[in-house]
């Protein structure tokens, strides 16, 4: 499962590429209103196949990678160990 919250960026990203995120997001069974819960989550497969169809749409064959290369990531407790 993966955050909501991600989605946010998504949905800028298709956006800003000239595409209508709600189309892809609807094609889903998604309902961009929804996304909004920075305590949900979705099926990482969903988002996988989100990602997907934003390449398509866009035209961009990298747009995983684009998308991906703009997140923040997040700490991990981890950082720092030995």
């Amino acid at each position: 499962m993966i955050s909501l919250a991600m989605t946010k960026g998504l949905v800028e990203a298709i956006a800003g590429r000239g595409v209508s995120p709600e189309l892809i997001l609807r094609e889903f069974g998604l309902d961009p209103s929804n996304l909004i819960d920075p305590e949900g989550f979705i099926a990482t497969a969903k988002v996988a196949l989100l990602l997907e169809e934003a390449a398509r749409a866009t035209g961009d064959d990298f747009f995983r990678l684009h998308f991906g290369a703009g997140l923040r990531r997040a700490p991990s407790s981890y950082e720092g160990s030995p």
